[in-house]
């Protein structure tokens, strides 16, 4: 006995399904997309392109547990630019942005890939250097600093050069939270304008 079947209703039911399947998961990956640039949007100034304050608060609590279980140091490195308010009065705000966005690429190109690199805000920045003690930060941030000096800035009607000062803390010397290193690092950075700006100082002990 033969007997046939018409089965093109159901085939066609079945590649519907495949079809709406496909769909949705092209859309849940789109969704995941847009998902994660939101999430970098909230997490990154949208001048520079750096990390901002709220990614800072997220990754130094992590870095700080991860540095007292292996016994190391972090750094902070508090960079304020120097005569920021001349330069916007000078040459306007747009020429302003333009050296904040030059630091910032500096500071990006010359970062390990384990430092984290945030603007605060205004022409403070911070750099989150994992492993690195006092000692060690100054020396890096001498070198950012001498290589940020020598460049070369176009003005309203001439170029000109700028630069950044800098105060230093260390996890655990200068405290263990977040705050207790913003503090002295701070009070560094005061004291490098103090004594004539373009400098870096490291916290007292």
């Amino acid at each position: 006995m033969l007997v046939m079947r018409d089965i093109t209703q159901r085939r066609e039911a079945e590649d519907a399904l495949k079809s709406a399947n496909q769909q949705l998961i092209e859309r849940l990956a789109q969704i995941e997309q847009l998902q994660a640039a939101l999430r970098q949007q909230t997490l990154r100034d949208p001048l520079t392109g750096l990390f901002n304050r709220r990614y800072l608060d997220e990754t130094f609590a992590r870095e700080s547990r991860r540095a007292e279980r292996d016994n190391r140091p972090i750094a902070v490195a508090m960079i304020d630019l120097d005569n920021f308010k001349r330069i916007n009065d000078s040459h306007g705000h747009q020429v302003g942005d333009q050296v904040l966005q030059a630091l910032a690429r500096l500071l990006q190109r010359e970062c390990r890939a384990a430092d984290i690199v945030c603007r605060l805000g205004g022409e403070e920045f911070l750099v989150l250097l994992p492993g690195s003690d006092a000692e060690q930060a100054q020396l890096r941030v001498e070198h950012w600093r001498d290589s940020f000096s020598r460049l070369s800035h176009s003005g309203q009607e001439q170029r000109f050069h700028t630069s950044f000062s800098c105060g230093i803390a260390a996890l655990p010397r200068h405290g263990r939270t977040l705050a207790q290193l913003y503090h002295h690092a701070d009070k560094a950075l005061y004291q490098a304008k103090a004594a004539g700006k373009n400098c870096s100082v490291r916290a007292a002990v």
